[in-house]
This record gives C-alpha cells, sequence and structure tokens, in this order.
C-alpha cells in the first residue's frame, strides 16, 4: 500500500497523532471556540512550512487587515517575511477581483475568483482562508456549505 504524504505542523504531538502530518491535497478545518489561537495554529503551519519546509503558503484573513495581523504573529515570535508566504485581507481581494460590476458577487465567490486567479500566476502548496465563519456571515446565499465545497 502506498503511504500518503503528509504536510508537518511541526508540533510533535500533533504530527505523532496525524501519523506525521495533514494528509496532503486535502481540506482541513480548524475548529474550536473563540480565542482558542485557531488562526495562530493554521498561520503557524504555513510559516513553519516556508521557513523550515520550503512550501509555499497563502493566508487569507477576512477579519484582520494584513499589517494587524502580522503584528499579532510577531508578539508569537513569528518574525520576517518569506518569499514563500503571503497574507491577503479582504480589502486585497475587494481590489483583486476582477469581474463585471452587473454581477453581485458574494464573499465566497468573491474568495474563490480570487484564489483562482491567483493560482493562474503563482503555485502555492498550503492556503488558509480564516476565518471560516466570516464567508458565512459576510455572504447571503441559500446554501453555504455547498458554496464552499466548490473551492
Amino acid at each position: 500500500m502506498e503511504k500518503m504524504e503528509r504536510i508537518k505542523t511541526y508540533i510533535e504531538r500533533m504530527d505523532e497523532r496525524l501519523e506525521g502530518g495533514i494528509p496532503k491535497g486535502t481540506i482541513s478545518l480548524i475548529c474550536g471556540v473563540v480565542g482558542c489561537m485557531k488562526s495562530s495554529l493554521a498561520y503557524s503551519i504555513l510559516y513553519k512550512n516556508a521557513v523550515e519546509g520550503n512550501l509555499k503558503g497563502l493566508y487569507i484573513t477576512l477579519e484582520q487587515e494584513v499589517k494587524g495581523f502580522k503584528k499579532q504573529m510577531e508578539t508569537l515570535g513569528m518574525v520576517g517575511e518569506s518569499e514563500k508566504l503571503a497574507i491577503v485581507d479582504h480589502k486585497t481581494i475587494d481590489k483583486g477581483v476582477r469581474v463585471d460590476t452587473r454581477f453581485e458577487l458574494n464573499l465566497i465567490k468573491k474568495v474563490r475568483y480570487y484564489v483562482d486567479d491567483l493560482l493562474k500566476r503563482e503555485d502555492y502548496d498550503l492556503i488558509v482562508i480564516d476565518p471560516l465563519n466570516a464567508l458565512y456571515s459576510l455572504t447571503t446565499v441559500k446554501n453555504p456549505r455547498r458554496e464552499v465545497h466548490h473551492f
């Protein structure tokens, strides 16, 4: 049987429990109560993989601006820029989505179009969209689960 490739979390016990890390090519959901550091965990995985694992990561923050988010991560020791790690916020997405203004786009579609367009120009090994509930709360759709699934 072929062994599945894994993406390390760089958290020793977590990687042990996950049999080496997160299965490559999968979608993973980090969930928990407000303030339990879900964003920090997700960014840490991208940061460590960019700095130590040589993987390219994209972090999309829908609630914070890039500057504030970077400051927050610096307080946790994740300091410095990396060519392998990009951070974008909702303002960047609004500016970057080039579509006919006659069509109203919900946030889920905007993020999807932005990521699709970006992936045509650059390859990313890991992508984080944070927080998922922002996609739902800032979007009026009949079936949000179906919309998100189309990523």
